[in-house]
C-alpha cells in the first residue's frame, strides 16, 4: 500500500461480530459471528498497524441486522437494535486516537420495505418506517423478511460516538448507496464537534456498456458533481470512500475513474478505491497478488493516479 502512496485504509466492519452476540440466519442455523473470539483484537491490532506505517484509518460499519438476524449481507440502514451499541463500543475504544474515522453507516437504500420520506428518516429517524429487510443464510437462502424494524439514524449514530467523549472525525452517507448526495445538505444531522465529512461512492452509472460515454459518469451524475461542490462549499469535506472500474483481464483504462479522480483532483474530494483484495471479480478488485500487483485497467489507472498525485 505504500508503495502505491497511499495514506489511508477503510476496514469494513460486522456489527454482530463486533458486538458478539449469537444469530440465526434465515435457514434457522444460529452462529457464532466471532468464533475465535478474536474479531475486536483483530481490528485493534490492524488499527494499530495501519498507523504505524503512517496511515489514517476509516472503521465503516458495513453489514447490519436487526433483531437476532444475522449481517450477512447488506440491509437497508444500520438498526436500532444493535448499531448504536456498536458505535458506543468503537467510539470507547478508539476516541484517543485521531487518525481514527467512524464511517456511520456503509450505503443506505430506502427503496425496498419502506414507507415515508426516505432522506428524513435515514439522516433524522422521523417521518418514516420499514416494513421488512433482507436476509440470507449460509446455504444463500435469500428472504425479504416481513417484519417491522427501527433504524439508528445517522444523527441517533453521531449522538451515540459523541456521548463517549469521542471528538473523531464522522462520516455521514448518503441515499441509494451513497451515490445520491442531493438531499445531504438540508437533512444532515447537526454535528457539536464540527467534525462531519459526507461521503460518496461514485460507480459507473447503473447499466451503461464500458466504452460509452454514459459509463464514464457516475450515477446521478451530472447534479451529483452540483451536490459535491455545494457540500464542500458549506464547509464539509467530501470523502469517496469507495470508487470502482472494470478489471477484467486485458482491459486498458478505467473509464470511470478516470472522470472521478479528475474530478476529486480539482475539487478537494478524497478517493478510496474498492477494494484491495485477491477477489476474482471482474470489476472493483485493485490487486492481483497480496504484492499488490496492479490489475488490469482499474487497478492501474487507480495506482498511477495515487503514484503520479501524491506528494
Amino acid at each position: 500500500m505504500k508503495s502505491w502512496k497511499v495514506n489511508i485504509v477503510r476496514i469494513p466492519l460486522n456489527e454482530a461480530s463486533w458486538l458478539g452476540y449469537s444469530c440465526t440466519d434465515t435457514s434457522g442455523v444460529v452462529h457464532n459471528p466471532d468464533p475465535g473470539n478474536n474479531y475486536k483484537s483483530a481490528v485493534a491490532t490492524q488499527v494499530a498497524q495501519a498507523n504505524a506505517a503512517g496511515l489514517y484509518v476509516i472503521l465503516d460499519l458495513h453489514w447490519t441486522a436487526p433483531g437476532t438476524a444475522c449481517p450477512m449481507l447488506q440491509t437497508q440502514m444500520a438498526d436500532a437494535d444493535h448499531s448504536l451499541d456498536f458505535w458506543t463500543s468503537i467510539a470507547t475504544q478508539f476516541k484517543s486516537n485521531p487518525a481514527v474515522m467512524f464511517e456511520l453507516f456503509n450505503e443506505p437504500y430506502l427503496n425496498f420495505d419502506f414507507t415515508g420520506n426516505t432522506w428524513s428518516y435515514m439522516m433524522l429517524g422521523t417521518n418514516g418506517s420499514f416494513s421488512g429487510f433482507p436476509a440470507t443464510s449460509g446455504t444463500g437462502n435469500w428472504k425479504d423478511v416481513k417484519q417491522p424494524w427501527a433504524i439508528a439514524s445517522y444523527q441517533a449514530m453521531l449522538n451515540a460516538v459523541r456521548a463517549t467523549g469521542a471528538t473523531n472525525v464522522v462520516l455521514v452517507g448518503a441515499m441509494q448507496y451513497t451515490q445520491d448526495l442531493s438531499g445531504w445538505l438540508t437533512y444532515r444531522p447537526s454535528d457539536p464537534q464540527g467534525q462531519m465529512a459526507a461521503t460518496w461512492h461514485p460507480y459507473p452509472t447503473f447499466g451503461t456498456t464500458w466504452g460509452t460515454a454514459a459509463y464514464a459518469q457516475p450515477n446521478y451524475a451530472p447534479g451529483v458533481y452540483t451536490d459535491v461542490q455545494n457540500i464542500r462549499a458549506a464547509g464539509f469535506p467530501v470523502i469517496a470512500t469507495e470508487t470502482g472500474d472494470l478489471n477484467a483481464t486485458g482491459t486498458v483504462g478505467a473509464p470511470l475513474v478516470s472522470t472521478v479522480t479528475a474530478f476529486a483532483d480539482q475539487n478537494g474530494v478524497s478517493l478510496l478505491g474498492w477494494t484491495w483484495d485477491t477477489w476474482g471479480d471482474s470489476s472493483n478488485v485493485l490487486i492481483k497478488d497480496v504484492n499488490g500487483t496492479p490489475t488490469d485497467g482499474y487497478g492501474q489507472v487507480f495506482h498511477d493516479w495515487l503514484v503520479n498525485h501524491a506528494p
